[in-house]
This record gives C-alpha cells, structure tokens and sequence, in this order.
C-alpha cells in the first residue's frame, strides 16, 4: 500500500463545494493559488483535492497558503490533510485505522491550528502545550481486538464521571490546562464493516489517549475527521468552523435562500469586469449581492425584489455587512416589479437571478408565465451583443420554455446541473442578442410574448 504522513514537501487540502459545480471550484483554486506551486487539482462529485508544494521552511509562508486556500469563495468546508493512505483494508476490524493516529503528521496539524485558531490572551490562556508531542506514558492498548460491531469504544468526556468514584457529586470538569477536541467521520463506497460513528468513536479514544485532550462534541478547540473512500483513507484537520454556505454574511434568511458558495459559481460563470452594472433583480435574502460585490468591488451592484418581506431582509444583511466590515452599502437595494422594471434599456450589463423553484414559493403554474415575463424585462434593459443573464431554477421544464419563447434575444452559452439540498437544479448561461427590445414589447404574466 502506498503511505504517506504527508511530508514537508507537499500540503493536501480536502474541500467540499456544491454537486455539480467542481469544474467552476477547480478553475477558481487554479486561479486563486497561481502564486504557489500547485501540484495538482482534483475535482470529483461534491469535492475538490488540492496538492500544493509546501513553502520553504518559513512559518509566514505557510500561513499565507492556508488563509489563500480558505479565502477561495465555492469551497464549503475546508480540510487540511496530515494523513493519507491508499489502498488501506477495512474489511475485517477498526484496529489497523487506530494504529494510524501515531503515525499522522500531527506537527503539521498544530502548525496549522495555532495558525488559525490559538488565542494565547483568549479562551486558550489556561493551555499549557499546544504542541505535537504525546502524552510521556502513551500506550493505547485494549484487552481483545476491536472488531466492528463491538459497543463503540467510550471516550472520556466532560460529562462523564470517573470510573474511581464511587458516588459522583456532579459532571466530571473539563480540565482546562488540556485542549478539546472531538472526532468526525466520513464514508464514501462500499465494502466497510462498520460505521462511521464507530470509526469516530475508535479514533476519538485512541487520539485522546495520545494526547490527553479534553472531549468536548460542541465547544470544541480542534475537530479531527477521518475520510473513507473506498479504500483511501485521510485524516485531516478542519479549516473553518462553521460551513461557508452563508459565510456569516446573512443573519437574517428566509426558507429559500441561496448559499453564498452557489451564488459565487454563478458569479463566476458570468465573468463580471470592471466598471459594469450587476443586477440581481430577485435577490430574496441577498446572497448573490454580497457575493458580487465581495468579489467585484470594481463593478456597481443593483438588487430588488417585489415582496417586502424579501426586501427587508436583504436590508438587514446589507446592514449586518456595513456593520462587520465597517463601510457604506455596497448595494443599491430598491423595491420593483421585474415586469415593470424601473431601469433604462440596455444599461445593465450582468443579470443574476435565482428564480422561485414553485415548490416553497410559487408554483410551477405561475412558473409558466412567470418566466418569460421575466426574461423579456431583462432583454429591454440588458446591453445588447455583451449582456449576460445567469438564472438559477429547479422548474428546468418552464425555464427551457421561457428561453425557447425569448430566442430572439437570448442564447444559451452554458448550461449546468446543481444539487441543492436534494433538489437537482439548473444553472443557465445566457448571451444576449443583438436585436433591441422596446418597452413596450415587455411580456407581462399571463399575456403571449409579441
């Protein structure tokens, strides 16, 4: 089998990013990581592997690379891998898996870990080793072989009472000179003779007698996840705390808001430049504005809705932001009607829409007329020849209509398959024609296009 505690000479990153959109998330990590050496960029269903050449033994360098990979906007979740393996059989116990914990490059984990998240003056002031090194009496041993379907291996946690004490007063106190830490797994394939809870559980004990640490499955300092493939196996060290899906940006959402890691793939896809207007002219909660203008800060974001509900979300997200970042609004935020839009003829050069799904809102009966509606308003105001339109729908039936009945001033560039919460939708690139389109030839709901 080919093993590997992965060296100082390379660094492995594990993302997660939307189903569909890894093409987009692998050219964005091309781009974005175009200073360092980049190895290798592996795009599969949902995830992205970036092996890139370690800096020169220099601390600042190192960080540097880590925060540009969690700077990247479609990743979810970020992973730093410090030990990979393949082919690793699993086909007969979990104690070959527990071996493996003394083996990872755990100096490589705690250099990243401090990088991001040690707080010496903060909530880590109490610590006293955040370093790499076992406990000096480490010896994990077990009286038989732990087989998979065994009772899960228990780990100590705080709220566990001594096994000494006869009668517990209370919950078992968190030593606060230890670190915490809690272990997550997951699996992909087939042929594993266990779970993946009883793969958390196994490694979480077998760390926690290497280390000593605290369990903590909530208020954790450092979450270690295994990852089973088949037969490859990866330990790694979690980037970010919480999933960049909203990143932070919203704080106030509604049932069908977008994740931000979408939005930016449709951004991308759009290939917005310099000085152009971009407009979302159904912007719900505001994921796609902020996205927008968090990446092209060069370009003049518009956004609007009908429903005012819908619009004063997106208010209290555009405040959250000026809020954290400490600047104006970056968006002109107006209440409209996409059938009676307010907008010049041909003065928007960027259309971004995530259009109502007729599921949680709408129907797919309003779909029908909704569309083409909308399309025609966003022909009369978008540029001609350089104009772009990228609209997101799971309604692919309607959506395929509405561009087939607006041919004369739409055609498809590109056309993408997204999975969002166990819906598969659509993402769809349209180039505008040449042909102009007069105010007065905008379709309405429930009218036949001219």
């Amino acid at each position: 089998p080919s093993m590997s505690s992965t060296a100082a000479d390379s660094l492995t990153f594990w993302c997660t990013c939307p189903p569909g959109l890894e093409d987009l998330a692998r050219d964005e990590a091309l781009e974005s990581l175009a200073s360092f050496d980049v190895r290798s960029v592996e795009a599969s269903r949902g995830r992205l592997v970036c092996n890139i050449a370690a800096p020169l033994a220099d601390g600042d360098s190192q960080n540097q690379l880590i925060r540009s990979v969690l700077n990247l906007r479609m990743p979810a979740n970020h992973f730093l891998v410090f030990y990979e393996c393949c082919p690793f059989d699993l086909s007969e116990s979990l104690d070959r898996l527990i071996d493996l914990v003394p083996q990872a490059n755990w100096q490589l984990a705690m250099s990243a870990w401090r990088t991001l998240f040690y707080e010496p003056d903060g909530r880590h002031s109490e610590i006293q080793n955040v370093g790499h090194e076992p406990l000096p009496d480490y010896k994990f041993t077990r009286s038989k072989p732990y087989q998979a379907g065994d009772s899960q291996p228990k780990l100590q946690s705080s709220e566990d009472p001594s096994p000494n004490d006869q009668a517990p007063s209370g919950p078992k106190v968190k030593d606060p000179s230890k670190l915490s830490f809690r272990c997550t797994c997951y699996r992909a394939g087939s042929g594993h003779s266990f779970q993946s809870m009883e793969v958390a559980a196994a490694v979480g004990a077998a760390v926690q007698d290497y280390f000593g640490w605290n369990v903590d499955l909530k208020n954790y300092d450092i979450e270690v996840v295994i990852w089973i493939e088949g037969p490859l196996v990866r330990i790694c060290l979690s980037l970010n705390r919480l999933c960049m899906d909203f990143r932070g940006q919203l704080v106030d959402v509604g049932s069908t808001a977008l994740r931000s890691t979408i939005a930016a793939g449709m951004i991308r896809l759009c290939q917005p430049r310099s000085g152009e207007i971009i407009c979302d002219c159904m912007c719900g909660s505001g994921s796609i504005p902020l996205e927008a203008w968090t990446t092209h800060q060069n370009a003049y974001h518009l956004a609007g809705d009908c429903h005012p509900v819908a619009i004063d979300k997106c208010a209290a997200n555009i405040a959250n932001w000026c809020q954290r970042w400490d600047q104006r609004s970056p968006v002109e935020l107006i209440r409209w009607n996409l059938c009676q839009f307010p907008v010049r003829p041909g003065t928007v050069d960027v259309f971004l829409a995530d259009l109502p799904f007729g599921k949680r809102l709408g129907s797919r009966r309003e779909n029908a007329s909704l569309y083409p509606a909308a399309l025609s308003a966003m022909a009369k105001s978008c540029v001609p020849v350089t104009g772009r339109a990228c609209l997101l729908s799971a309604d692919r039936k309607n959506l395929s209509r509405a561009i087939k009945l607006m041919s004369e001033y739409w055609t498809i560039a590109r056309t993408i398959g997204v999975g969002i919460g166990g819906i598969t939708a659509s993402i769809v690139l349209l180039n505008r024609t040449a042909t102009t389109k007069s105010a007065a030839s905008v379709v309405a709901p429930g009218a036949k296009s001219d």
